[in-house]
C-alpha cells in the first residue's frame, strides 16, 4: 500500500513538473516571438526571432529617385473593382502594433499595373511618427514623411491570405505617402472611430466606403521593386508599389492617430502607438524602376538641381560683389580666388549646362554617351557578381546528365500570326509577347513563354556576339527572351530570380539561309529608331539549328538594368546566314539618326564568372 502511495506520488510530481515545464516553456517561447517597436523588441532584433528578417530582400528602402529606372511597359492599375462596397465589411482594429482596416466579405480585386495577375485587397493600415519629420516607412531621397499607409493584397490563385505570405510574388502592397495640409474629409469615418479602438484589441464596424477614395486623385506613377513585409516575419514575398503623390491630411487628423490609440491593453498604463515603423532596410542590388518619365522627378525637380542651383546663386552674388568676394569667401576659400580670375561668366555658363543636363536622363548606348563599362554608375544592378554575358572556357564545363532536352515544339506553332519588327535604338527586335509561345524542358523550373527575340552583331566578322567560347567570339548572337509562366508580362518577371530565360544562338558566316529571308528583308523599313513593320509568320524553331545541345549558367541581362534574374541557355550549334544577309544588319549603321550612336558592335563585353560554373547537357566538343 505504501509502495503504491509513493509511486502516485512520484507520478503526481512528475506530472506537476512536466505541466510547469510546458507553461514555462509556452510562456517563454511567447516572450521570445514579442516584437515591437521599442529597444528591448525592435527592428534590431527582429531576426533573432524571426530568421527572414534577416533576408537579402528586406523592406523598407529608401528610393533615391536619381537611381530609379523608367519601365514604359509598366501599365496603370484598374481600380474598378477595388471601389465596390457591395457586401463588404470593414472592421478597424487597433491590433498593438498599428491601426488596421480588416476588409471581409467582398474580395476587392486589384488588376494592372504589371501585376502577375489578379490581387485580392486583405486589409489597410497605417505606419506613422510622434513628429512631422518621420513616420513613413519608405522615404523619398532620404527623406521620411509624417505617415504612410499600406493596402495589403494577395495573389488571388493561392486561394487565402495565409497561403500566400510566403511565396515569391504571393503578396503585393500599395504604398501611399502623406502630407501635412488641408483636412482630408475622406479619413473621417476612419479618425471618428479611433477612440473606439484606443487599447489593444479593441475593433470597431465602420459604414462601409469606397477604398479607391482615399487614394491621391492621381495615382498614376508609382515606383516598383520586390521586397517584404516591414514587421514580422519579414516574408521576401511582397510586390512593392509606392506611389508617387502623395495624400494630404491635416495636423489636427494625424495627431489623433498619435494620442488616441494605445499600445496596450485597457487595463495597463497608456502607451501612444506612434513611431510604429521599421528603418529603412539595405538595397542589395535590387532596382527600382518607375512606370514613367514623371517618376524621375520629384517635386517637381531632377534631384541634382538644388545643389546646382544654389551654387550657381552663391558663385553669382560672388562675382557681382566685389567687397564680398574680397571678404570672408576668399579669406576662407582661395578656390573662389582662381574663379574670380578668369571670367565669371563661363563659369556660370557652365553651371547653369550641367544643371540642366540634369534634367535629361542619362542614357545607356555601346559607343556614346554612357558605355557598358559606365552603366554601374546609372543602374548599379550593373555591377553585380551574377553579370551576363561571359568567356565560355570549354575545358570548365561540367557535364550534368540531369539537364534535360527542351521542347521547342511550341514553336512550331505559326497559325498566320504576325508580329512587330522593331529598330528600338540598341537593336533590331520582333516582339511575340502576344503569341503564347511557349518552351517547356531544358531543365527549366516550369514553362516559359516567349517575350521577344533580337540581335547583337558587329562590324567586322571576328566581333559581335555577346557571349564568346574560349575567347572566340562571332558576328551574330541571336537571343530569344523568355518569362517564366508564373508572371504575364518580361516587366513582372525581369527582377524575380529565375523570372526569366533566354536561349542564346551563335551565328555565322555561311549559305544563304532563306529561314532568315522575312527578317533580312524587312530591316530596310526599320533602318531607324523606333521604325517598326508588321512581318508575316515564321516558326521561330525553323531558326534554330537542328540539335538543341547548350551550355546553361546563371546570370543576368546583357542591357540595362542588367537584372540578375536569368537562366542562360547557350547553344552549342551555330547558326548560318550569308555574308551578304549579315551585311544587311550592318547597313543599319550607316543610316541611322545623324549625330547619335551607330546601331553597330551592339554587344557588351564578357564578364567575370566570379565562380559560377557553366553546364552542358552533352560531352562538349567545340571547335
Amino acid at each position: 500500500m505504501k509502495q503504491d502511495s509513493k509511486m502516485i506520488s512520484t507520478m503526481l510530481l512528475q506530472f506537476i513538473f512536466l505541466g510547469l515545464t510546458l507553461f514555462y516553456g509556452r510562456v517563454l517561447g511567447s516572450a521570445g516571438n514579442k516584437w515591437g517597436y521599442d529597444y528591448a523588441d525592435g527592428p534590431k532584433f527582429w531576426p533573432n526571432s524571426y530568421p527572414n528578417c534577416g533576408g537579402q530582400q528586406q523592406s523598407p528602402i529608401s528610393i533615391g529617385v536619381s537611381e530609379v529606372v523608367v519601365n514604359n511597359s509598366l501599365p496603370q492599375f484598374n481600380f474598378d473593382h477595388i471601389k465596390n462596397v457591395t457586401n463588404l465589411k470593414m472592421t478597424l482594429e487597433n491590433n498593438g502594433h498599428s491601426v488596421q482596416i480588416d476588409l471581409k466579405g467582398n474580395n476587392l480585386q486589384l488588376t494592372g499595373g504589371g501585376l502577375p495577375g489578379t490581387y485580392n485587397a486583405e486589409q489597410f493600415h497605417f505606419h506613422w511618427g510622434s513628429e512631422d519629420k518621420r513616420g513613413s516607412e519608405h522615404n523619398i531621397n532620404g527623406k521620411q514623411y509624417p505617415m504612410e499607409m499600406h493596402v495589403v493584397l494577395y495573389n488571388s490563385n493561392h486561394g487565402v491570405f495565409s497561403n500566400a505570405l510566403n511565396k515569391t510574388g504571393g503578396l503585393a502592397v500599395l504604398a501611399f505617402l502623406f502630407e501635412i495640409g488641408e483636412t482630408n474629409h475622406h479619413f473621417d469615418e476612419i479618425i471618428s472611430h479611433l477612440t473606439k479602438i484606443s487599447h489593444k484589441d479593441d475593433h470597431a464596424l465602420l459604414n462601409t466606403f469606397a477604398l479607391d477614395s482615399l487614394f491621391p486623385h492621381d495615382a498614376g506613377v508609382y515606383y516598383r521593386y520586390y521586397g517584404s513585409l516591414t514587421t514580422p516575419p519579414c516574408y521576401e514575398s511582397v510586390i512593392w508599389t509606392i506611389f508617387k503623390n502623395h495624400i494630404i491630411i491635416s495636423e489636427e487628423q494625424i495627431d489623433k492617430f498619435r494620442h488616441q490609440v494605445h499600445r496596450n491593453y485597457a487595463n495597463e498604463t497608456d502607451r501612444d502607438i506612434s513611431d510604429d515603423y521599421r528603418p529603412v532596410q539595405r538595397l542589395n542590388n535590387r532596382v527600382v524602376i518607375t512606370n514613367a518619365e514623371e517618376g524621375l522627378y520629384y517635386n517637381n525637380f531632377k534631384i541634382n538641381l538644388p545643389f546646382n542651383f544654389y551654387f550657381m546663386v552663391l558663385l553669382f552674388l560672388v562675382c557681382r560683389s566685389k567687397k564680398l568676394a574680397r571678404g570672408f569667401f576668399l579669406k576662407h576659400y582661395s578656390w573662389i580666388q582662381m574663379l574670380l580670375g578668369s571670367s565669371c561668366v563661363v563659369y556660370l555658363l557652365l553651371i547653369v549646362i550641367q544643371s540642366t543636363s540634369g534634367f535629361v536622363q542619362s542614357s545607356w548606348g555601346y559607343h556614346h554617351g554612357v558605355g557598358p563599362k559606365r552603366w554601374g554608375e546609372l543602374f548599379s544592378t550593373c555591377k553585380g557578381r551574377r553579370q551576363s554575358p561571359i568567356d565560355i572556357r570549354t575545358q570548365d564545363v561540367v557535364y550534368d546528365r540531369n539537364l534535360k532536352q527542351f521542347n521547342l515544339s511550341d514553336l512550331d506553332k505559326v497559325d498566320e500570326y504576325r508580329a512587330k519588327f522593331e529598330n528600338n535604338g540598341h537593336s533590331v527586335e520582333v516582339h511575340l509577347s502576344d503569341k503564347k509561345l511557349r518552351v517547356t524542358g531544358g531543365s527549366l523550373p516550369g514553362p516559359y513563354t516567349v517575350a521577344q527575340f533580337h540581335f547583337h552583331w558587329g562590324s567586322v566578322n571576328n566581333r559581335g556576339s555577346e557571349h564568346a567560347i574560349n575567347g572566340r567570339h562571332f558576328p551574330i548572337e541571336m537571343h530569344v527572351v523568355m518569362h517564366s509562366d508564373k508572371f504575364q508580362t518580361v516587366a513582372d518577371a525581369m527582377n524575380v530570380t529565375n523570372g526569366l530565360a533566354v536561349l542564346g544562338f551563335f551565328i555565322d558566316v555561311g549559305d544563304y539561309n532563306d529561314e532568315f529571308e522575312s527578317i533580312i528583308r524587312n530591316l530596310r523599313n526599320i533602318k531607324r529608331k523606333a521604325d517598326s513593320v508588321i512581318i508575316k509568320a515564321l516558326s521561330l524553331s525553323d531558326l534554330f539549328p537542328q540539335t538543341t545541345d547548350y551550355l546553361r549558367y546563371a546570370g543576368s541581362l546583357t542591357t540595362p538594368p542588367c537584372y540578375q534574374s536569368v537562366i542562360w541557355s547557350v547553344f552549342v550549334h551555330r547558326i548560318y546566314i550569308s555574308q551578304y544577309q549579315l551585311d544587311q544588319f550592318r547597313s543599319l549603321g550607316r543610316t541611322h539618326y545623324p549625330g547619335s550612336e551607330d546601331l553597330i558592335n551592339n554587344y557588351r563585353n564578357p564578364q567575370p564568372l566570379n565562380g559560377r560554373k557553366v553546364t552542358t547537357n552533352v560531352q562538349l566538343l567545340f571547335n
